[in-house]
Order: structure tokens, then sequence, then C-alpha cells
């Protein structure tokens, strides 16, 4: 029996088809809140529909511990992909208690039950900062810096609780994906960014990133769970590429026109303010943060390869946009 947390989001659910093609069974924990729509739209999608019914489903949650035993319990390894992304600042604290304290939890339950083997999926926010002219990889250590977004100070949180768990005796391993490309949520993730290629958005970032299909962080996870390899975390990135050709590929695969103006530093900050402005008089929370207005502006390379010396290839980036526009499409007419 296998568990995998936070199987209601992208990666989760990914990890759990993944896994069940291969004739595993697995157990998938949920928080009494959570909204499975979307996890199930990306199993039939797939043309899965008889393994979504394969699905144990418990209810769960990393803070609590006790449900979280009762969830592990039978298991013999575990997928954790329960996680909480926000870049706005007033989340500090519950991100610092969701990422960090909840993969403490999971450590120490996995621990106490002799779990075989843990696969943890981290974020390419944990690792250290890059300098000119290089690409971060595995080895890159963090740094204590004030640009450091509070989620990445707790996926760092999360990924010092699995090395503690590792001193501890626990086999683990660990995955940092970049942006992950696939079939989602429009107002999650990088569907959000396939969202407002689809709106007609005329202006894209400056900056540079980089992307991992969504099949490609659920096959590394496996394939990673099922070696033997221990101790040891792999940066996920099929490609890097800047905004532009991110957003030209999108609009390609939409069919629509694709954002030709670049969004100058000062048209981003007028609509930060302007956000945050909305939002202290009652109106919608500010997505265009600060930090994320930092983030769309930077150019960052990222060096993946490490993965492929175990025996694992990358799939195609291009195929991923397509696929998520069809999905897109599938669900917004």
């Amino acid at each position: 029996m296998i568990l995998v947390t936070g199987a209601s989001g992208l990666v989760g659910a990914a990890i759990a088809r993944a896994l069940l093609k291969q004739g595993e069974t697995v157990r998938a924990m949920r928080r009494p809140t959570s909204d499975l729509t979307w996890a199930q739209r990306y199993f039939e999608f797939h043309g899965d529909a008889a393994l979504w019914t394969q699905l144990t489903w418990v209810e769960g949650d990393v803070l609590d511990v006790p449900s979280l035993e009762s969830a592990i319990s039978g298991c013999n390894r575990v997928f954790h992909a329960a996680a909480m992304v926000s870049f706005h600042p007033n989340d500090s604290a519950e991100l610092l208690e969701i990422n960090g304290t909840g993969t403490a939890n999971v450590v120490n339950v996995c621990l106490a039950q002799q779990v075989t083997k843990l696969c943890y999926v981290s974020s390419t926010a944990a690792l250290g900062r890059s300098k000119a002219g290089e690409a971060i990889d595995e080895s890159r250590t963090w740094e204590n810096s004030e640009l450091n977004t509070p989620y990445a100070v707790s996926k760092y949180a999360s990924e010092c609780e699995v090395w503690r768990g590792i001193e501890e005796g626990l086999n683990a391993v660990m995955v940092n994906p970049s942006i992950v490309l696939g079939p989602g949520r429009p107002d999650r993730s990088s569907a959000t960014l396939l969202s407002r290629v689809a709106s007609g958005f005329k202006f894209y970032p400056t900056g540079s990133n980089g992307f991992v299909p969504l099949e490609d962080v659920a096959r590394a996870c496996v394939h990673l769970e099922a070696s033997d390899i221990s101790a040891k975390r792999y940066l996920l990135c099929a490609k890097n590429w800047t905004y532009q050709q991110l957003f030209d590929a999108m609009a390609q695969a939409l069919g629509v026109p694709a954002p030709h103006r670049p969004a100058q530093g000062w048209m981003l900050n007028t609509a930060r303010i302007l956000q945050w402005l909305l939002e202290k008089v009652g109106g919608p929370r500010a997505a265009l943060t600060r930090i994320a207005f930092r983030n769309a502006s930077n150019r960052v390379d990222y060096d993946g390869s490490a993965i492929t010396e175990t025996g694992f290839a990358y799939s195609n980036v291009p195929k991923a946009i397509q696929e998520a526009a069809r999905f897109y499409r599938a669900h917004h007419g």
C-alpha cells in the first residue's frame, strides 16, 4: 500500500495516476474541505476514469498528527506532495506551518511506523540563489536573504525536516521541480498563465524560468522511489525559457494571438499598487504582489540534468503545453 498526500492537487494526482498505471494500490489523503473535481477531470482527460475509482480516499491533514498516523498506517511507501503555495506576504506564518511543520509531522510518522521509503516533492524555491552566468543545480546551498520569499523559506524548512529524518534513519529522496506545466485549475500554478494568454492578454513578463512537464514530475518521483537512491535530491527542469517563449508556445497551442508587448517594470509596479489598494478597501486579494512582480522580472536558469544520469529522460515541453491547452479548452469552451 502506498500513501500519496496532496492527491487532490496537480502533482499529487499525477503521482497517484502514475502509480495506479503500474498496478500499485494507492491510498490518497485529502483534507475534509478538499475539492476533488479537478483531480477527477485530470484522470478522465487521460481516459483513466476507471483508475480514478481505484483510489482509496482517506481524510487527513498534515497538521493533524492522529489523522496522519491513521492515513500512513499499513503503508510501506509514502509520497508527500501536500503543500501550500502562495506569494502573498500575509501567508508567511501559514506557509511555514503547513509546509514546514506539516512535513516534520510526515517525517516523524514515517519514522515511527518504519515506512520503507519517502519521496518528498520540494521546489526549486528551496535551492540557493544563482550567481551571474551560472545555472542553479542541486548542489546550490541555501543562503539567508531578505529576497527569499516566504514560500521559499517554508520549502527550505520542509527540506531540513526531511534531511533531519534521513539522519535519524529514514530512507528518503526529494525532487525540486521548476514551474510545472500540465492540465490544471485555471486559477492555480502555471494554468493561470495559460488562462491569461487565452483571455487575450497582450503583455509578457521580461524574466525567464525553468519549466518541466507534469508527467515528468510524476514519473521522476515514481522512478526515484523505486530505485536504490536515497538521501539525495534532484532538480527537475526540462527547459529554460523566457516568459515570452512560454507565452508564444501557449498562444500557438490555444490558437490565439501571442502577447507581443514586454511588460515594463513601471507597468507591473502600477498594476501591483492598484491591486494592493483594491485589496485594502475590501476588493479581491492582490495576485501581483511585490514578490510576484520581482519573480516575473528575474532571469534564472536551472540545470536539471543530474537525474538523467539515473536513467530518467525528460519528455517534450511543447507537447505538455499543448496538452494543457486541450484540457483548458475542454473545460472553458
